[in-house]
């Protein structure tokens, strides 16, 4: 067969009812999959870089801490690109003065 018969041939195949609605579902499972696979790709990105921010800050690495801030914003679709997919935050995490640092500075 040349590759304008196959073509022909392929386009009769997916003309057909029973073909076309076992192309649509295969279609939608790899979208469904892809999908839950970014999904849990950008919640283990956000769980690492949530995890490491507390510790740039500590250790004085304030540019490695923007950096953790701005994967996160971006993420989120704060930033200039939006997400590809729906996102819902599950954590948050805020850093605060300890106790001793505002006794400190009195």
């Amino acid at each position: 067969m040349i590759a304008n018969q196959v073509w022909e041939e392929a386009s009769k195949l997916a003309a057909n009812p029973k073909v076309a609605r076992r192309i649509a579902s295969l279609r939608q499972a790899v979208e469904t999959a892809v999908t839950e696979q970014r999904a849990w790709d950008r919640v283990r990105l956000l769980d690492v870089a949530e995890e490491k921010l507390p510790q740039a800050i500590r250790d004085s690495k304030l540019a490695a801490a923007n950096g953790t801030l701005r994967l996160i914003a971006k993420a989120a679709g704060l930033l200039e690109g939006q997400p590809q997919a729906p996102m819902q935050a599950s954590k948050v995490t805020a850093v605060l003065s300890s106790r001793e640092d505002s006794e400190h500075s009195s």
